[in-house]
């Protein structure tokens, strides 16, 4: 498996519960997530496994002496389509549903699809058609 060798980060990272951790960081990739409320995260390497940091979280960084190498048939798109599912799974298991009726006016519905992608166009196709009020 062909490798590229680059150094290590030494980095200080703030965690979800506010606690700043350090962590050696083999970085990878920034990368611009519109889907997740336009926000930049960092994939990297850490002990062998690739994690994603939220750029913001990034308190510190130092590049060390140390070198790391990075698997050069790892592919970002796949990891990051792979682990993006994987959160929209925890996310919505943990999230509370509340139907709601919600009234838009039809040039406003192609807007609807591109903000919130196909789950929102499936529910768009199975509405009832619009009644009096819209």
């Amino acid at each position: 498996m062909s490798r590229k060798r680059q150094e290590n980060v030494k980095s200080s990272v703030k965690n979800r519960k506010g606690r700043i951790t350090s962590r050696k960081i083999f970085p990878g990739d920034l990368v611009f997530s519109v889907a997740k409320a336009s926000v930049w995260y960092l994939v990297g390497m850490v002990e062998q496994e690739y994690r994603v940091f939220r750029a913001s979280r990034i308190r510190s960084g130092k590049i060390t002496d140390q070198a790391s190498t990075h698997r050069a048939s790892f592919d970002l798109a796949v990891f990051w389509e792979q682990w993006s599912e994987h959160v929209r799974k925890q996310v919505s298991s943990s999230l509370r549903r509340y139907p709601v009726l919600v009234r838009v006016a039809p040039t406003l519905v192609p807007h609807l699809v591109l903000r919130y992608g196909e789950e929102i166009e499936k529910q768009i196709e199975q509405a009832a058609p619009p009644d009096t009020a819209g």
